[in-house]
């Protein structure tokens, strides 16, 4: 297993070029958190996340960073950390998920860090996955962590969904659920517990679904704006003009 290595240095570098490639590439990133007055940040926090984009993981160091403000972990895949080491930089460590010892000391080493008081990111499908496909299918390691907890600690369910309406950028609505306890998932054994982060997850994925379809934009706050699209400079250049559609 690979550790993370910290360099804040390099975090701050990095988390310029996430926003310039958010901005280059996104109209907007909207975020729904109805529950942030109520959320406890003082404990470990693990974040359970849906998985279906490559933008993910980039998504997840700009959330931590710029809106959560915490200095936060992420599992990676072994190959993934292999192929790109600067990760380990911004708090990613390794999986293993072919080796079941290997599995089993990554996640003893997120235990380790959630009773530390840190906050972890963990995509528990283990894949990227259509964002419509169900069941999400999570692997047991999220039950894992909830079944072994040492120190409680907090479990709050977020959902990604990339679409586009209507301008010439992808968008990315995301949706934050209530945290939970980690002393009170349900589910008896591990299988259990598994089951029940996933209807948390399913359940965020599927409101922030149907706020997409409802065009729900009122619940959402601009978390980030990226650049003008050519209709937006052409209706500026129209009004300056003087010139009416």
């Amino acid at each position: 297993m690979i550790e993370a290595k910290r360099d804040k240095y390099f975090e701050k570098v990095f988390d310029y070029y996430v926003q310039w490639q958010i901005k280059k590439n996104f109209y907007k990133i909207k975020i729904k958190d109805p529950y942030v007055k109520e959320r406890k940040m003082e404990k470990g926090q693990l974040y359970i996340v849906n998985h279906s984009s490559w933008w993910d993981g980039l998504l997840i160091f700009y959330l931590s960073r710029n809106y959560f403000k915490q200095d936060s972990y992420a599992m990676m895949s072994e190959k993934g950390i292999k192929e790109f080491p600067f990760f380990r930089k911004i708090g990613a460590y390794s999986v293993d998920y072919t080796s079941p010892k290997g599995s089993i000391k990554s996640l003893q080493y997120t235990l380790k860090l959630l009773n530390q008081g840190s906050p972890v990111w963990l995509f528990p499908q283990g894949e990227e996955q259509h964002v419509e496909k169900r069941p999400l299918a999570f692997k047991q390691g999220a039950g894992y962590l909830v079944e072994k907890t040492g120190e409680p600690f907090m479990v709050t369910p977020l959902s990604i969904y990339y679409t586009f309406r209507h301008d010439q950028l992808a968008e990315c609505w995301i949706q934050v659920g209530k945290s939970i306890l980690s002393t009170e998932i349900q589910g008896g054994n591990r299988a259990g517990k598994t089951s029940f982060l996933e209807e948390m997850v399913t359940k965020e994925l599927s409101s922030l679904k149907e706020d997409l379809i409802n065009e729900n934009e009122h619940l959402y706050k601009d978390l980030l704006k990226g650049k003008k699209t050519l209709s937006e400079w052409f209706t500026f250049w129209k009004k300056k003009k003087g010139e009416t559609f």
